[in-house]
């Protein structure tokens, strides 16, 4: 019975965290062509009027809504 909860707990963990991926901005590193989080690299530079972004996981139909919201 505890392998069953913990499977449980595991698979539940997983639908969250696909079902809320985390996203990032990302930001243009200065001097390079190369584009990062903007949270862990606050010097990277970002556009006026445009916001890239990148998805840390499959984009489906469970995780559509929250992706468009954030």
């Amino acid at each position: 019975m505890e392998r069953m909860t913990k499977v449980g707990v595991s698979l539940a963990f997983i639908i969250h965290e696909s079902a809320n991926p985390h996203i990032a901005v990302l930001g243009r590193l200065p001097g390079t062509a190369v584009y990062r989080n903007t949270e862990q690299h606050p010097e990277a530079y970002t556009y006026n009027g445009i916001v890239i972004v990148r998805v840390d996981a499959p984009i489906y139909f469970a995780n559509i809504s929250y992706i468009k919201d954030r």
